[in-house]
């Protein structure tokens, strides 16, 4: 049996996962990746898209691979997409198509509702995907495949959660090659988990909603769990032979949690592999030994989530129970074992007010860390923040109806709480906090003293800020963002080719 992939201009790990464990069992894959240059989170123009469509390519690409299953692994943001690419799909053939991911783990009903979907793939997808596939091969019933949702005569059948994969180590080394042949760019560095799950329970992540929805089925005390040190470097040195990295991204929501796990894997890291990398870690995590264990090992950056600088926010809304003073000495852990520490804030939260966000630039004047990454809630009707919001009135009906109706990054966010308006005050306080890491002590002071953070020009593009900041502070050149660079252009130009030879 043979399943194509459609991608959304991104490395997708879960694909890389889902190939490598169909691969093992005898299956072929393939991707067809849509860069989507025109129309993703931060450029959005119909009528560049329109002109430099893929979908030819796609369908040429379909008719030469001959799958037996097409699949789309869908975020929220990405669900628009997905259901646009598989209609056109099916106004050109009959193949099944399946949807994974976020998405179809908790709205299957809703993802089924399209006609031009046939299956959604429910939590992890391994095994599930790995049943469907062999299912269709033999004509044999949907039925006992937990983790799937299918049609059966006009009705939408919803089959238990299947439970987690406990043990790590047993599955494949992910199928990078399914990414790197269509998408050669990605080859700057090498990205992997270690790990699956996140110990905390924020309120505005997907991890506190997937926990919840596991427990309804009596699946969740396995939530976070880990592959061993030692299978983690045998991955990284096979990668090493095959691809020949000089840098290591490991994507796991937390890299730092289990100390024991930590010091095992860095003296085995710096011994064997010896490459430097960045990890996503929280400051619950950091101090001043699994700082100084990660800087010996190679560590050269890390983005760790603040989300506010104001404790009552932290605490009351996001359910991130951590002081300011340990988030402070946590980047000061990481500058002293010289790692560059870079943060990621959430504006526009429920109930924020001015001095919340005074409390925020405060934080980030103490700890300087070396960028600041400023985002806009966004609500997802799962989340426990979308509850909390409903509950204290702070969203409109009309809010209520588009968020848990609309699933475009134009229809779930909403940037007003309170007194905050986007256009106005949080506005200017996005603006300054991206500039902070170019900014001298005293000036900041200085604007702290005379209330000056309100009146930052707010008229600025976020994205050519942040890209002015890495020229001047450093990490314009890393792997990750040689990969965005470098797959624009490239991208662009077989777009501009394939526009000309039209």
């Amino acid at each position: 049996m043979k399943v194509l992939f459609i991608n959304p201009q991104q490395e997708m790990a879960g694909l890389q996962c889902l190939s490598a464990y169909l691969k093992r069992a005898g299956h072929a894959t393939a991707l067809f990746n849509d860069p989507r240059l025109f129309m993703n989170l931060f450029l959005q123009s119909e009528r560049l898209d329109r002109l430099f469509h893929v979908r030819e390519e796609g369908f040429a690409a379909i008719e030469a691979f001959s799958p037996d299953l097409i699949g789309f692994s869908v975020v929220s943001d990405d669900y628009e997409w997905a259901c646009a690419w598989a209609a056109a799909i099916r106004e050109r053939c009959d193949i099944p198509i399946v949807f994974g991911n976020c998405h179809p783990t908790f709205y299957p009903r809703q993802v089924l509702a399209q006609p031009e979907v046939d299956f959604a793939a429910r939590g992890e997808g391994e095994e599930t995907l790995l049943e469907l596939v062999e299912a269709l091969g033999k004509g044999e019933d949907f039925a006992k495949i937990r983790g799937l949702a299918y049609k059966d005569h006009g009705s939408v059948r919803v089959n238990p959660m299947r439970p987690l994969i406990a043990d790590l180590d047993s599955l494949p080394f992910p199928d990078k090659d399914l990414h790197y042949g269509p998408m050669p760019y990605l080859n700057h560095g090498y990205s992997t988990m270690t790990g699956r799950g996140c110990p905390f329970r924020c309120t505005f992540c997907h991890n506190n909603s997937s926990v919840k929805l596991y427990a309804e089925h009596g699946l969740a005390k396995s939530w976070v769990r880990r592959q061993s040190p030692r299978r983690v470097i045998a991955e990284l040195l096979w990668a090493k032979e095959r691809y020949g990295y000089d840098h290591i991204r490991f994507n796991d929501e937390e890299f730092a949690y289990d100390r024991g796990w930590l010091r095992e894997f860095c003296a085995l890291l710096k011994a064997e592999v010896g490459v430097p990398y960045f990890a996503w870690v929280s400051p619950n995590t950091i101090d001043a030994e699994s700082a100084g264990l990660m800087g010996k090992s190679g560590c050269d950056f890390v983005e760790m989530g603040l989300q506010s600088g104001s404790e009552r926010l932290r605490t009351d809304i996001l359910h991130r129970r951590v002081s300011n003073e340990r988030m402070a000495e946590a980047m000061r852990s990481l500058r002293e074992a010289g790692i560059r520490p870079e943060v990621d804030l959430l504006l526009g939260l429920p109930t924020e007010m001015k001095a919340d966000l005074d409390d925020t630039v405060e934080l980030l004047r103490r700890g300087r860390p070396g960028a600041t990454y400023p985002f806009w809630l966004r609500y997802y009707p799962v989340t426990d923040i979308f509850a909390l919001a409903k509950e204290r009135g702070l969203l409109s009906s009309e809010q209520i109806a588009c968020a848990e109706r609309d699933f475009s990054p134009r229809g779930s966010g909403y940037y007003r709480e309170g007194n905050l308006r986007r256009e106005s005050l949080a506005r200017h306080y996005h603006t300054f906090i991206l500039l902070m890491p170019l900014l001298p002590d005293w000036l900041i002071r200085l604007c702290q003293r005379w209330d000056l953070v309100r009146f930052t020009p707010a008229f600025f593009d976020s994205m050519v800020l942040a890209q002015v900041r890495r020229l001047f502070r450093g990490g314009m050149f890393d792997d990750y963002h040689l990969r965005i660079y470098h797959g624009s252009v490239w991208e662009f130009a077989r777009l501009v080719r394939a526009w000309l030879s039209r």
